[in-house]
């Protein structure tokens, strides 16, 4: 514990875009899912993940019986 509080362990979501694309068997090659990729991540919005992540907790809120103050 650090100042009487436990640290928490993060938990992350990656999304690997090459892999992604790749996935999508395009028929594209690896150079041209690489610069599709970059540009992807060059021009994402991410505030709609977060919006998305919000109702999530409130769900997982609610679901739990975690009352949530805003």
């Amino acid at each position: 514990m650090v100042g009487g509080a436990t640290l928490m362990e993060p938990v992350t979501l990656t999304v690997n875009l090459t892999e992604a694309i790749a996935d999508l068997q395009l028929g594209i090659c690896d150079e041209q899912i690489e610069f599709i990729a970059k540009d992807i991540k060059r021009g994402w919005d991410f505030s709609h993940i977060y919006e998305e992540i919000e109702a999530k907790v409130e769900e997982s809120a609610r679901y739990a019986n975690i009352t949530l103050s805003n």
